[in-house]
């Protein structure tokens, strides 16, 4: 398996203000050539929001980093013209081909970085 090239690439973070999305995303902008990112976060309570807070304050300080907050489930945000990358239109599609064996999770990364 080759490695994805992420640089010049919108990348979309679910997550973004949980440990993993977070740290993801600072690796990410601190790491890769001319990368954006989006960080899409409900920000619910299933731990301390002001950690949640804390992190997305954090990232704030990256001119190519932009925060949404809501809800990967909220179909009106997902499909709403020009907010978030075209790409998130296919993951559902795909969840299906992985589900159905026709894909392999990891044949799905050069899929969903472009």
């Amino acid at each position: 398996m080759s490695n994805v090239d992420l640089a010049h690439k919108t990348i979309l973070v679910t997550g973004a203000a949980g440990f993993i999305g977070a740290n993801l995303s600072q690796r990410l902008l601190d790491e890769v050539e001319d990368v954006k990112m989006i960080g899409l976060d409900s920000v619910n309570n299933y731990y301390d929001v002001s950690i949640k807070e804390y992190r997305l304050k954090q990232l704030s300080g990256y001119p190519a980093f932009t925060f949404i907050k809501g809800n990967i489930a909220d179909k009106e945000l997902v499909f709403a013209p020009g907010l978030l990358p075209p790409l998130l239109h296919l993951l559902q599609v795909l969840h299906q081909a992985v589900f159905l064996n026709q894909i392999t999770p990891l044949q799905l990364l050069p899929i969903l970085v472009r």
